[in-house]
């Protein structure tokens, strides 16, 4: 077995040698770089948020597609496409077999407000190609700012999570493990884009405890699902915005899950806040009919919630 975690069988067919590679790892280790990718992932969000630059000159209006037609419009914003590009290329080290098999909500690019001209963000180069990157998209500005970005950006090592949120990858057993060749990664950089842009804390539903808008609602989200029928299989979500440090220094917080058949693992009572109210029935939607709940029983709590989408939960 290599370092990396990979067993290669080979396979003989007709005197021909088919090389295949069987991507077998320890299912908690894999959660584990997830986290960290989506650890990352965070820290970038916020970084962009706060720079001291202009934020809104790195947003491009997108084209309404069939999945976002309950939306009135729909935006990426450069960190939209940077995480997205950093997890790919992460994951793609780590794990090989994955290189063809990550997907995500982004195109890749971004189309500049000051001269139209649409950018391929390419952040496999070394930190002084990311650099110049990141020049270029902020009218080659150099600023301290943009130099602590490249510095999250090319990094491998500095990523650190939570002691609370290793522990939690304890209640896994070792010896189940987790084959990637039938796996594919979907990644929604920042779901909640809108709320992202707006920028302000949020509204919470004091009876339920419930983040209804606002920047904690806009979330990283990595999802794992069956190649051959679409089956979700394991998740990581990170609210980068989850408490307020400062004016402009957030901490995230990192919810996981699995539902493999011999796997089923979370840790919501690890970050769950539990009150006197989580016992109500609560229906989470979007954008939809209010007459959608008509037959809806009155014992339910209905509440609009910013990311939902056009979804009820």
């Amino acid at each position: 077995m290599s370092h990396s975690g990979h067993m290669e069988a080979f396979f003989f067919q007709h005197g021909q040698s088919i090389f295949r590679i069987m991507s077998s790892v320890l299912l908690h280790e894999f959660l584990y770089q997830l986290s960290v990718c989506s650890e990352k992932a965070a820290c970038i969000a916020r970084h962009i948020r706060f720079m001291h630059t202009d934020f809104n000159s790195m947003i491009e209006k997108k084209q309404l597609d069939e999945n976002h037609q309950h939306l009135n419009a729909d935006y990426k914003t450069l960190a939209d496409v940077i995480i997205q590009e950093v997890i790919k290329r992460d994951l793609r080290r780590i794990y090989p077999s994955l290189t063809n098999h990550i997907y995500g909500e982004e195109d890749g690019s971004l189309k500049l407000n000051s001269s139209d001209e649409k950018i391929i963000i390419d952040v496999t180069g070394t930190r002084e190609d990311i650099l110049n990157l990141l020049k270029k998209l902020f009218d080659n500005k150099s600023t301290q700012s943009i130099e602590a970005l490249a510095d999250i950006v090319a990094s491998s090592s500095d990523i650190t999570l939570s002691e609370q949120c290793k522990q939690s990858f304890e209640k896994i057993p070792n010896n189940i493990s987790i084959d990637l060749s039938n796996i594919g990664i979907w990644i929604d950089p920042v779901d909640g884009t809108q709320q992202y842009i707006n920028g302000i804390d949020g509204l919470v539903d004091l009876n339920t405890g419930i983040i209804q808008d606002g920047l904690s609602t806009a979330l990283v989200l990595i999802g794992c699902f069956d190649l051959q029928n679409g089956r979700a299989l394991l998740g990581v979500i990170n609210r980068a915005f989850n408490e307020k440090l400062d004016e402009y220094r957030w901490k995230g917080l990192i919810y996981w899950g699995t539902a493999l058949s011999n796997a089923k693992f979370n840790n919501l009572d690890d970050v769950y806040k539990r009150n006197q109210h989580n016992n109500q029935r609560v229906l989470l939607h979007g954008s939809v009919d209010v007459n959608t709940f008509d037959n809806i029983l009155n014992d339910w709590t209905k509440m609009e919630v910013a990311g939902c989408g056009k979804n009820i939960f």
